[in-house]
């Protein structure tokens, strides 16, 4: 869900750190706003990538990096961001 304190004067969304669904979602919900000037609502994403000779292996260091994360610190960085 996204905050209360969405601005009302941007068009842009800057995202960080989503799943895909949840980059389509937001991004939908930020363009079916209103903007208070004509012009288009637009996305960017900030984004990883892991590559690796096969998905399988790809998928693996993923698993990685979310089994040895710090929770805390992750929860600190999305709430100062």
């Amino acid at each position: 869900m996204l905050r209360a304190t969405w601005p009302r004067v941007s068009d842009w969304y800057f995202t960080n750190g989503n799943s895909i669904e949840g980059v389509k979602r937001r991004s939908t919900i930020f363009a079916a706003k209103p903007l208070p000037i004509a012009t288009r609502s637009r996305s960017g994403i900030n984004a990883f990538l892991i590559a690796r000779d096969t998905d399988q292996e790809a998928k693996q260091v993923l698993h990685d990096i979310i089994a040895h994360a710090d929770v805390e610190a992750v929860n600190a960085f999305g709430d100062a961001v």
